[in-house]
C-alpha cells in the first residue's frame, strides 16, 4: 500500500443501505439506519468548567482519573526536547517534566502512556508517574508507510489495554464518508507485525474503558466499533469533527464556534444532545472515570464538572 488516498467500493462507509456489510474483515454491522440527530428541544444540558492549568499547551491534551491531574504536551517549552513536545504531567495547577518528546499521546486508565514520536515510532511508558519520570520503550510502526511519526495521525487507547492509532492514508466511500486508515495493536510485541489494518476510515478516535472504538468520519457520521470487532454508526451532524469516550461517556466537539473554541456535545443513549456550555473548547478527552477535560483556543486547560 502507498500514503495516497484511496478510493473504496461503493458499498463502503454510505448511508442507510449501503452501509450494511461495509467493513470486509468478517465484522459484522449492526444499526445501520440513518442515525440520529439531537432534535431542537434536548438541548437543554448545562456544564461548568473549572481552571485547571496554564497557558503553552498542545491540545493534544489528556486527563486521568484523579481530580485535577493530567498530563499535557507543552508546545512552549525551550529547548523542544527530541522526538516533540515537551511532556508534562499536571497535579493541582503544578506542572512536572517527564523526560522525553511526543507529537500525540493517550494515557490508559493505569496512567501508561501511549505516543507518537517525529523521529519515528509508537513509544510507551508504563510508569509515569514514578520518580524520574518512568521508562520509555518504542513499538514498531507498521510496515506499510514510513516509519515517520507524522506519518500517524491519532493514538487512542482503553484501559483495557486497546491501542489503536490512524495512519497517513485515507479511504473514502461514494458518500465521501471516510477518513485516514485504522490500526490496532494486537497488544504484545514490539515489531511492524504487531499491528493490524482495520478496514475503514476515520478522521478522529477515542476508545473507552473496555475497548470499544470510537470514531468520526469527514462527514460528521459517528461509529462505534465494539471490543468483538462489531460496527454501528451511532448518529451524524456534518458539523461534528471530534470525539471523545471513557467509562461509556461520549462526546463530540462540533465546529460551531463558541467563546473559547467549538461546541461540546454529549450522547445521551440516544442521541448528541449540546450540553450548552458558556466554554467553547479546543480539544477534549475523557479521562477513565468519565470526567471530561477540555482546552480552549488559547491552550488553557480545564476540567468538566456536571
Amino acid at each position: 500500500m502507498s500514503a495516497s488516498k484511496h478510493i473504496l467500493p461503493a458499498a463502503l462507509l454510505t448511508g442507510a443501505a449501503l452501509f450494511t456489510g461495509c467493513f470486509n474483515d468478517g465484522s459484522s454491522v449492526a444499526g445501520s439506519d440513518e442515525g440520529a440527530q439531537a432534535p431542537a428541544a434536548a438541548l437543554t444540558a448545562s456544564a461548568t468548567w473549572s481552571y485547571i492549568g496554564s497557558s503553552g499547551f498542545l491540545p493534544a491534551f489528556t486527563g486521568i482519573t484523579t481530580s485535577n491531574s493530567g498530563f499535557v504536551l507543552d508546545s512552549n517549552y525551550s529547548p523542544r526536547p527530541v522526538g516533540g513536545y515537551a511532556l508534562k504531567r499536571i497535579v493541582n495547577n503544578t506542572s512536572t517534566l517527564i523526560p522525553g518528546g511526543l507529537v500525540d499521546l493517550d494515557i490508559m486508565g493505569n496512567n501508561e502512556i501511549w505516543g507518537t514520536s517525529d523521529q519515528g515510532g509508537v513509544f510507551r511508558n508504563a510508569t509515569p508517574i514514578n520518580p524520574g519520570g518512568g521508562t520509555w520503550s518504542q513499538i514498531t510502526t507498521p510496515d506499510y508507510y514510513p516509519k515517520n511519526g507524522s506519518d500517524f495521525r491519532k493514538i487512542a487507547t482503553g484501559s483495557n489495554g486497546s491501542v489503536f492509532m490512524l495512519g497517513k492514508a485515507t479511504v473514502y466511500g461514494a458518500n465521501g464518508g471516510g477518513g485516514h486508515v485504522i490500526y490496532q495493536y494486537s497488544g504484545s510485541g514490539t515489531s511492524s507485525s504487531s499491528w493490524t489494518l482495520i478496514p475503514g476510515g476515520l478522521m478522529d478516535i477515542d476508545v473507552d474503558n473496555n475497548g470499544d472504538l470510537l470514531g468520526v468520519n469527514s462527514i460528521g457520521e459517528v461509529f462505534k466499533r465494539t471490543a468483538a470487532g462489531v460496527w454501528s454508526r451511532l448518529a451524524y451532524d456534518a458539523k461534528w469533527k471530534k470525539i471523545a469516550c471513557g467509562n461509556g461517556k461520549y462526546y463530540v466537539l462540533s465546529g460551531e464556534a463558541r467563546s473559547g473554541g467549538y461546541t461540546i456535545y454529549k450522547w445521551d443513549g440516544a442521541f448528541f444532545v449540546n450540553t450548552n456550555s458558556a466554554q467553547g473548547m479546543k480539544e477534549i478527552q475523557v479521562d477513565a472515570g468519565g470526567g471530561l477535560w477540555g482546552a480552549n483556543d488559547l491552550n488553557l486547560l480545564y476540567r468538566y464538572i456536571p
